[in-house]
């Protein structure tokens, strides 16, 4: 696990006539765009999978691509387990957009990779929910 010495934030959005997002709400715009940026930058158009396990006092939240062997897992401190569950029950089978997510103005708005300004966005194709531990 790494740490990127932040509270990340999870965010579930089920906007009408687009995909289902899952993202990770940063508060450094920083690290929203350096992070993993390649991936959006390389490897965009590929598909991913997240792993999503829950732990006491932490969501891990991984974003898995075993073709390119690309793995990396958020610390994910503040969300809501039972909003969770009925997101994941609601999108079970779709595919999915994952993002990484700033605040401003009390508003989301996604992240732009650093170095070529894409909205940092990967398609989910998969995904799987572990739980040792009650939410």
């Amino acid at each position: 696990m790494k740490d990127i010495n932040e509270d990340l934030e999870l965010v579930l959005k089920l906007p009408k006539n687009k995909r289902p997002y899952i993202g990770i709400l940063f508060q450094s715009e920083y690290k929203a765009s350096y992070i993993n940026q390649y991936w959006v930058n390389e490897f965009g158009g590929q598909d991913y999978k997240l792993i999503i396990e829950p732990h006491p006092e932490v969501l891990l939240v991984s974003l898995v691509n075993k073709r390119l062997m690309l793995f990396y897992s958020y610390e994910v401190k503040k969300f809501d387990g039972e909003k969770l569950k009925k997101f994941l029950e609601l999108v079970r089978g779709k595919t999915i957009n994952f993002g990484h997510v700033l605040l401003k103005n009390d508003k989301h708005y996604p992240a732009r990779t650093m170095t070529e300004l894409k909205i940092w966005v990967l398609e989910i194709t998969k995904i799987e929910f572990y739980y040792e531990y009650k939410m």
